[in-house]
């Protein structure tokens, strides 16, 4: 007999570093921290920070160095895993525009 598993994930992730300003999802945004993309998906993202962060709404904005350069998506942060030093909170996208779902799907479905 196989061991077969079983995929839940929607979309498929592929591995993207990227440094990206966390800020709160309110009416005016405020700035929380940095954080480093460790994976991305059209579903979402995951990335590391050194901050335990009580907010579940955030707003992430990319840097010019990534294929995201200028974006600012919000997001729910659905996840958090403890690290030794760091956490890592996995995102779920809440408003993705057009051209930034289509970089993202070319950056993990179109190889």
């Amino acid at each position: 007999m196989v061991n077969a598993v079983l995929e839940r994930r929607k979309h498929k992730r592929v591995k993207f570093d990227a440094v990206i300003d966390l800020k709160a999802a309110e009416s005016v945004y405020r700035y929380i921290s940095k954080g480093s993309v460790k994976d991305i998906s059209l579903g979402g993202l995951k990335f590391e920070s050194c901050l335990d962060l009580d907010i579940k709404d955030v707003v992430l904005s990319f840097g010019n160095g990534s294929f995201l350069g200028g974006s600012v998506i919000k997001g729910r942060i659905t996840r958090v895993v403890k690290d030794k030093l760091t956490y890592l909170y996995g995102v779920e996208f809440q408003d993705l525009k057009f051209w930034e779902k289509a970089k993202i799907w070319y950056k993990t479905a179109a190889k």
